[in-house]
């Protein structure tokens, strides 16, 4: 069972950085960074993808002639990240043009509330299409007692790598029942990726993740090792 609360993926950069497609021209060549995910994870190719379609070096074919029909002169590209919160402090920073957040993240960040509540808010942040919807995931090993968030007391789990949207999701959800990391259970930072592998290895019993409904990973996971998703329920 999946979170009742939802979360969208928003593709999003500053205000005042847009103007850099507006005036690019063919015969100058402009690059563009969008901040995404770990190459292991969705956000990265969703990047990728953007990157590409808007791409349009100098010298390259033209639209009419088959080439990509991107902004003229622009080199856009993905750099992989930690993930949602790494790429606001790379849009703060002036690191990245664009970036792709979970939407609590952005509007956290936009309004300095919730985890960002120590930080400088960023009210430059501008949101330029809502891409999907995700939901936060806990999933467990087959070997692992674990039918309840409840259940995490005394196990091993990874909350998802520093700098990332799902950390910062996972560490709301133990929180809102009471648990401390590395207190009540073992925290392991660990990005996607990462996560899966050491749940295979038995290295870890369970692990969190905000991703879209279903994940294809997590699907194989359950049909292949036996993995499954742990009930969260509760007020949102």
């Amino acid at each position: 069972m999946r979170l009742s609360h939802s979360i969208g993926a928003v593709f999003g950069f500053l205000c005042a950085g847009f103007a850099l497609t507006a005036t690019t021209q063919a015969d100058q060549l402009q690059y563009f960074k969008i901040g995404s995910g770990s190459k292991g994870g969705v956000y990265y190719p969703i990047a990728y993808g953007i990157a590409s379609s808007i791409s349009n070096p100098p010298m390259s074919k033209s639209c009419a002639q088959g080439g990509n029909c991107g902004v003229p002169g622009l080199v856009a590209s993905a750099e992989p990240t930690k993930g949602s919160v790494a790429n606001v402090e790379g849009l703060t920073n002036e690191t990245f043009h664009a970036g792709i957040v979970q939407s609590d993240v952005a509007y956290w960040a936009y309004t300095g509330t919730g985890p960002f509540r120590t930080r400088k808010r960023n009210e430059n942040l501008c949101a330029v299409a809502s891409l999907y919807n995700e939901a936060f995931h806990l999933v467990r090993s087959s070997s692992a007692s674990i039918e309840d968030v409840a259940d995490l007391k005394g196990k091993r789990v990874a909350l998802g790598a520093p700098g990332s949207g799902a950390l910062i999701g996972a560490q709301l959800v133990v929180r809102a029942y009471g648990f401390a990391e590395n207190k009540d259970f073992q925290m392991i930072e660990a990005d996607f990726q990462s996560a899966q592998k050491m749940l295979a290895a038995g290295q870890i019993d369970a692990f969190a993740y905000v991703t879209a409904f279903p994940n294809a990973a997590i699907k194989k996971m359950a049909e292949t090792t036996g993995a499954g998703i742990v009930s969260v329920s509760g007020k949102g």
